[in-house]
């Protein structure tokens, strides 16, 4: 088993309580200062209609989620990140290494917080190595 944690911090253990419904006008609104979606979605009252019920679940997971106790993975983890996410710093993404008592890489790749749009294959190449159990990509 590997973890491999993209673009976000490892919550610390902690109950958070009641989560906030978000409706479909600040979904949108978040969506749309992440960056990342094309902007044919929004101007697509079919398209939101069809994909904001599917948004709504995510949000309301994120929302409500729950940190796990503070019992530590037993696996490898890498996380990943851009060089360029505003949303979270190479610092907040080695969080993860807390929450394992196996090994742990950061690797920084180029892009926002949507990197994978254009780090495919290089994101393939650690996924590899690290499964394979390779050190260095």
């Amino acid at each position: 088993m590997h973890l491999f944690a993209s673009g976000g911090i490892a919550r610390p253990y902690r109950p958070v309580g009641g989560a906030k419904a978000l409706g479909d006008a600040d979904i949108l609104a978040h969506l749309r200062a992440m960056g990342g979606t094309d902007e044919r979605f929004f101007a697509s009252p079919e398209l939101q209609e069809m994909i904001l019920p599917a948004l709504r679940a995510d949000y309301r997971a994120v929302g409500s989620y729950e940190a796990p106790g503070p019992e530590r993975l037993d696996c490898p983890v890498t996380a990943l990140i851009g060089d360029a996410d505003e949303r979270t710093t190479p610092e907040e993404a080695a969080s993860w290494r807390e929450r394992t008592t196996a090994g742990f890489d950061l690797r920084v790749l180029p892009g926002g917080h949507f990197y994978l749009d254009g780090c495919l294959e290089r994101v393939a190449a650690v996924v590899t190595a690290a499964l394979a159990g390779a050190s260095g990509v």
